[in-house]
């Protein structure tokens, strides 16, 4: 079957076979018939089987001629990245036609998508966040939408953004196409934007808990303080090549980058608090092989389309099952092969129980040669206990004392008469000039002071009263002549104002 058997314009057909999309893949299959007579879509299907063309090629082909200057069609996306990819998509199938498209997103300046909305978009791709800031700016016109797409929607309302969609789903006009796609579907979770549509149809190409056939999974339990040597054991037998690092937290993202560095591998880290610039630096450089490892949190799990990863390494196991088949879906992906390593530490089992009752089977254990954690886990134990040691202020004035007491030998053994000897108690100088003083042998003080010849005094000059007089010397201590000025100032009389008498 050909995109053009499907429905689409030969014209868009044409494009789609030149962007190199040459057969449909199953969800494209059964989703843009649908799309095409205008019917309310409900879309789950696994990642990396093409859900993005699957709702834009069909839109685009719906979009009236001559192309509008309002937009008519929406993408809510739930991350920059796949937003991102989203565009760069819709760009490539509509160069040949005189349709815009504009990406709005967080983390870029507001001018430049303003400017871009002011001059006509007929295709908007967007992060709540920053739609609804457009939206209070009254920067952008939603009045005119006729197709409203929801991608990865059960992200978006896990990250908070429910009270933003509602507020778009308002703006928008009610007789709208709504598409909803997904790789995981949770009806309860999706019940505000479920009763928004209007007898759906419903496209289910992956069941809850499918993973793709071409990835291997496999779990190593460990210790949380050997989890740094365990990764660097991890890419020195498997290669480091196009490898994809998942942490929980942002902090854990930097930290782990820093260690990667310093043991010499080429990586960065895509998270929240980085800017938009950062983010799609690092992702360029991966995607052209100038980095071998990105470390990410859940922000790159979604949607996002990078070819050839080698393969995934859960340095933390995610809160949510559902997520753990995202992020282990960047790999294997369009039939490519891959694998996926999850460390599991004490604190995480129940996580991994979820996890395997999701995909209803349990995931086998892999050795990592040439690694000995017991090894590893004195050495920790050690570093661990030097820093304790170090910031314990009982240690530190041990330490101290023991300083000085090394000091005071060094200083006895090298014949330094003035120092005091080790354990005795050190005496004044001026209890041994005093003591000096009373001996026979030593001279008198008033034997060595000789009288000095008296000076004569200097005249005192004579100065006129109010001229000359000598200044006192001013403070130049920041701020100090300007309270002394100030203080003067009050301290002075003031004059009476001499008013004016009646007769």
């Amino acid at each position: 079957m050909t995109f053009s058997e499907l429905g689409l314009s030969q014209a868009l057909s044409a494009t789609v076979k030149k962007i190199g999309y040459t057969e449909p893949t199953e969800i494209q299959k059964q989703a843009i018939p649908y799309i095409l007579e205008g019917r309310d879509l409900i879309a789950t299907a696994e990642t990396g089987t093409g859900k993005t063309a699957a709702f834009c090629l069909p839109c685009i082909d719906r979009i009236p001629n001559p192309a509008p200057k309002t937009p008519t069609l929406l993408i809510l996306s739930p991350t920059r990245e796949l937003a991102t990819q989203i565009s760069n998509f819709c760009r490539l199938a509509t160069r040949k036609t005189k349709l815009h498209t504009v990406c709005a997103v967080g983390g870029v300046a507001y001018s430049t998508q303003i400017k871009r909305l002011e001059q006509g978009a007929a295709i908007v791709i967007a992060t709540p966040g920053r739609l609804v800031d457009l939206i209070n700016r009254k920067a952008i016109d939603l009045s005119q939408v006729s197709m409203f797409v929801f991608d990865e929607a059960d992200r978006m309302l896990d990250m908070g953004f429910l009270p933003d969609v509602r507020r778009i789903m308002d703006e928008c006009p009610k007789d709208r196409q709504d598409l909803l796609f997904s790789a995981t579907m949770d009806k309860k979770a999706l019940a505000p934007i479920l009763e928004q549509l209007v007898d759906p149809a419903k496209v289910e190409v992956a069941q809850k808990g499918d993973v793709a056939e071409t990835i291997d999974q496999y779990i190593v339990p460990t210790k949380t303080a050997v989890k740094p040597a365990l990764l660097q054991a991890i890419l020195a037998e498997h290669g480091h090549e196009r490898v994809i690092v998942f942490t929980r937290t942002k902090r854990k993202a930097d930290i782990c980058v820093r260690r990667l560095i310093k043991a010499g591998f080429r990586a960065d880290s895509i998270h929240a608090d980085r800017t938009q610039s950062q983010r799609r630096r690092a992702l360029d450089a991966f995607s052209k092989g100038k980095l071998d490892i990105l470390v990410a949190t859940d922000v790159l799990a979604r949607g996002v389309d990078i070819t050839e990863v080698s393969y995934v390494v859960n340095y933390d196991l995610p809160d949510q099952a559902e997520d753990y088949i995202h992020r282990i879906g960047r790999t294997g992906r369009a039939g490519a092969t891959g694998f996926a390593i999850s460390m599991v530490t004490p604190d995480t089992r129940s996580n991994l129980r979820e996890i395997e009752r999701l995909l209803g089977e349990k995931i086998p254990k892999i050795i990592i040669k040439d690694f000995d954690e017991a090894e590893h886990l004195r050495e920790e134990m050690a570093r661990n206990q030097h820093f304790y040691d170090k910031n314990d202020p009982d240690i530190a004035q041990a330490v101290k004392e023991f300083k000085q007491i090394h000091k005071r030998k060094k200083k006895a053994h090298e014949g330094d008469a003035n120092a005091p000897q080790a354990g005795n108690k050190p005496q004044h100088k001026k209890k041994k000039r005093f003591a000096d003083a009373k001996t026979t042998d030593a001279p008198s003080r008033a034997e060595d002071k000789k009288p000095k010849p008296k000076q004569k005094p200097r005249p005192k000059a004579k100065h006129k009263p109010g001229v000359g007089a000598k200044k006192p010397e001013r403070d130049m201590r920041p701020g100090r002549a300007r309270r002394a000025e100030v203080s003067a100032r009050r301290s002075t009389p003031k004059k009476k104002k001499q008013g004016f008498k009646r007769d």
